[in-house]
């Protein structure tokens, strides 16, 4: 199959040069005195380039395998493990057959979208494309939170970004493992290509659950757009073998994903 992969190839072109040669005059008596000739310089040292750090150098050893196997991503005709891609802004305009691929990238999970390069929204950022359905929209990959291995964790601060089809911002998340609550913020949003502002989103206080032995949670988004309150629901899932990173989705007023949320510790 085809790997889909942004590869940077370089290479180093080495000039060589010519010399030239002398004539004799027989007019003369004596031989011209002979001329020092300059030593040619030495070749530069090679200078080994860094190899390009990955999402992957930054996993626990002990979690790398299973980290890879769950970051294996299958497109049509192709696939691509996000593990060995770097940390942070995944974005390939053409994934196939016309896809376009966004993703974020963290060590233990990525989240992201694969919709049409001429994918339709309107001015809040809504996908409005009767060829995409909720699970065309966004996915999380990666290594899972077990819900019993939050149990003993101290409240964390988490930060990141927030993304959707034409959007992309910042994130705030505060959870209180304890409580077994969580909130935050998604702020300074634009829209990504004339950096239009788009209203915040505040995710009210919500509830950590297991779902599936999954430590995950969910709660109500709300953002005032044109003057109006619009309240959604948020979910999402804690990532990595100590909750490192948090992945969630805010949904629109249609039931369908808007606007997603990464970050870590």
């Amino acid at each position: 199959m085809k790997k889909l992969a942004l590869t940077l190839l370089s290479s180093l072109v080495l000039a060589a040069c010519g010399s030239g040669g002398g004539g004799s005059n027989t007019d003369t008596t004596t031989s011209r005195p002979a001329v020092n000739q300059p030593t040619p310089p030495s070749s530069k040292p090679t200078v080994s380039q860094p190899t390009p750090k990955t999402s992957l150098d930054s996993v626990d050893s002990a979690f790398r395998s299973q980290v890879i196997q769950e970051k294996l991503i299958e497109l049509p005709n192709q696939q691509t493990n996000f593990a060995f891609e770097p940390e942070g802004w995944i974005s390939v305009e053409n994934a196939g057959n016309e896809l376009k691929l966004r993703a974020y990238n963290l060590p233990y999970s990525a989240i992201g979208y694969v919709l049409p390069r001429d994918v339709s929204i309107d001015e809040y950022g809504r996908v409005i494309d009767n060829r995409v359905t909720a699970k065309d929209n966004f996915d999380i990959v990666g290594l899972t939170t077990k819900f019993d291995d939050i149990a003993n964790l101290d409240a964390a601060t988490y930060n990141g970004v927030s993304f959707g089809a034409n959007s992309e911002g910042k994130m705030r998340f505060t959870v209180d493992f304890a409580n077994k609550n969580v909130e935050g913020r998604l702020y300074d949003r634009t829209t990504l290509k004339d950096k239009k502002a788009l209203p915040e989103i505040t995710l009210e206080k919500g509830t950590i659950m297991s779902a599936d032995s999954i430590a995950s949670f969910g709660g109500m988004a709300h953002a005032t757009i044109d003057g109006i309150q619009v309240h959604t629901p948020y979910s999402g899932t804690f990532m990595g073998p100590k909750a490192e990173e948090v992945n969630g989705v805010v949904l629109d007023d249609r039931g369908n994903p808007y606007e997603a949320f990464a970050g870590k510790k």
